[in-house]
């Protein structure tokens, strides 16, 4: 069932629920995903888990009208849906943005929080984005809206994705508002997330892709338990383009928790 509720500054948020017991499973989506991409992972593990999605504002069904952007802003929104669907503890699976997104949501409510897996995200947090990458997207997003977030899209996949999938991802990234995706993506240019992990006690798993390395060395040097699983032969979305092998990592993940 589709729930409503809303974030500290206001804005209205959608958010679903199924399952029992806790730590619920959490999912925070990427920039211009939504709870959606997360339906093949409901299926899987609401018979064990409670499962929690959740569309944050400026993506999905959630309100738009928000004057400041970041990953802050997305953690409460992430905490407003947790308190609305009486979670007191979960797991957080954050996929792309959603991985800084979680990060902030383990060091606001850490007593809240048993858990972190990361879905391709956060390969590198010595070095999160190259430089001027971010500067370079919201330029072209502000001159040639469609055709930069179709862009930014199909770098995201690799030769093999599914033309279908592909043509849906173009079209979520392309739907998108450019108001709300601008100012999400400039909130993210000068982000550090090295200050996230000096307090970060949980368990971290991450599920990435073969896209690009992870650097592994640097997260075992911060962190009391990691442990990096990586996919091959799959993009930036393996919750979408390898269902059963994304299914069967989780499923480690969060036995790894």
């Amino acid at each position: 069932m589709v729930n409503k509720t809303t974030s500290a500054d206001g804005v209205e948020l959608v958010w679903t629920a199924c399952g029992h017991g806790e730590p619920a499973l959490v999912f925070i989506h990427g920039f211009a995903g939504d709870r959606h991409q997360f339906a093949n992972q409901v299926e899987a593990f609401a018979d064990r888990h409670r499962v929690i999605t959740l569309d944050l504002a400026g993506h999905g069904e959630s309100g738009h009208d928000r004057e400041r952007w970041g990953p802050g802003a997305f953690a409460d929104d992430v905490v407003a849906v947790m308190d609305a669907a009486g979670v007191e503890q979960a797991i957080l699976i954050g996929h792309s943005m959603g991985g800084v997104v979680m990060l902030e949501t383990a060091n606001r409510y850490p007593e809240r929080v048993t858990g972190l897996v990361a879905i391709d995200t956060l390969q590198n947090i010595e070095a999160l984005f190259p430089p001027g990458m971010v500067d370079q997207l919201v330029a072209g997003m502000r001159g040639a809206f469609e055709e930069t977030m179709e862009g930014f899209a199909r770098a995201l996949m690799i030769e093999q994705t599914d033309p279908d999938l592909a043509a849906r991802l173009v079209r979520e990234f392309v739907g998108m508002r450019p108001q709300s995706a601008i100012g999400i993506m400039s909130s993210l240019t000068s982000i550090d997330v090295l200050p996230l992990f000096e307090n970060l006690k949980v368990p971290f798993y991450a599920i990435n892709s073969d896209m690009q390395p992870t650097n592994r060395a640097a997260l075992e040097q911060r962190l009391q338990r990691v442990e990096v699983e990586v996919l091959d032969r799959v993009g930036h979305f393996p919750q979408l383009e390898a269902t059963e092998r994304f299914n069967e990592a989780l499923g480690r993940a969060i036995s790894f928790i």
